[in-house]
């Protein structure tokens, strides 16, 4: 059985070897540097557009030639078909649809939500220029716009950065610190005085795992209020961000003693470091994306505090997300216990 006068001494143990190599003051800096890169390194608003595709479907095939004068030929489109499955697989750009003929002019404008109004004003501008080049028209075009998603409140271009900002040191500067005690331990030879010791196991993968959601509280509180304010939604990410250091903690403890340094080590961390920034780039670049990202232990954090600060109107994303990371903690927990008892808390590892 785990005791209570064990942990505590282990815990503050761990808060001075991490005061001492000057973690906690990292962990401030990168908070502060990402505080002034969300505040006032960022535009709040990225004035670039990615391509346009046009769709000829008018009478006599009026349009084609002037696009392919302009220089759009390779965004000629055969179809509305063809169109929806390039703006699917191209996140970034707007189509046009040209309908009617000279004295029914139309256009259909496919938007993705997330353009600059300045550069849709330039579209609907172009539009009317080119029906009145194509038809030589006298009266005003007729056009509409459609959404390709529900529409929802596109944050500003810095604060949509926030989300993996924070998932960068809870999920892996975390593991990383995490396995730089336990390198550091074996290294001054303190883990052999634990073996001896009745502590147990359990008292300490807590005190590691403590001092870790320790770590990304802070780190997550600091980030969130500075650049976000003092939102109803910090509880509820501050959870989600201590889940995934407590998570992170036990997967680091469980792969980190099969290595003598964290020399050996490094390697893997790199490609750990891989694995869990792919949510990531899914954030940024959506039809990067797998069904199995979910799984990852970034993407509950990335992907539910964009939700529950920039909602798109999910229902039940949080509680999904909540019982995703309690699942892994469970397994990895038990992990971690038999991998940390086997390593470490025996002679002879």
């Amino acid at each position: 059985m785990m005791k209570g006068g064990s942990f505590r001494y282990l815990l503050r143990q761990d808060m001075a070897v991490v005061h001492r190599n000057g973690y906690v003051y990292v962990v401030l800096g990168l908070a502060a540097l990402f505080i002034l890169l969300v505040n006032f390194a960022l535009p709040k608003q990225l004035e670039v557009t990615g391509r346009e595709y046009l769709v000829d479907l008018t009478a006599g095939q009026l349009i084609a030639p002037i696009a392919r004068e302009a220089g759009f030929e390779e965004h000629m489109l055969a179809s509305e078909e063809e169109l929806q499955q390039a703006l699917e697989r191209d996140r970034q750009a707007v189509g046009v649809v040209f309908r009617g003929n000279r004295e029914h002019p139309q256009a259909v404008i496919y938007r993705q939500g997330n353009e600059p109004e300045k550069a849709m004003r330039g579209l609907e501008a172009a539009v009317i220029s080119i029906w009145n080049t194509a038809g030589d028209l006298e009266q005003p075009v007729t056009y509409r716009q459609e959404l390709l998603r529900p529409a929802s409140e596109k944050p500003p271009f810095n604060l949509g950065f926030v989300p993996v900002l924070l998932a960068f040191e809870v999920a892996l500067l975390g593991a990383f610190f995490v396995s730089a005690l336990v390198f550091q331990e074996k290294e001054e030879g303190s883990i052999r005085a634990f073996r001896v010791s009745p502590a147990g196991t359990w008292p300490y993968i807590l005190s590691k795992i403590t001092v870790n959601v320790l770590l990304s509280l802070l780190y997550g509180f600091l980030l969130f209020v500075f650049t976000l304010g003092l939102r109803p939604e910090l509880p509820a990410v501050l959870l989600l961000a201590a889940l995934t250091g407590f998570l992170m903690t036990a997967f680091s403890l469980t792969i980190s003693v099969f290595f003598k340094s964290l020399s050996e080590f490094v390697y893997v961390t790199a490609v750990i470091m891989t694995v869990l920034s792919l949510p990531m780039v899914s954030y940024f670049v959506p039809a990067f994306s797998a069904a199995y990202f979910v799984f990852i232990p970034t993407y509950p954090l990335v992907f539910g505090i964009r939700e529950l600060v920039f909602s798109t109107g999910k229902t039940g994303f949080y509680l999904q997300m909540l019982l995703i990371l309690a699942a892994e903690i469970l397994v990895l927990l038990a992990l971690a216990r038999i991998t940390v008892e086997r390593k470490l808390m025996r002679e002879g590892h």
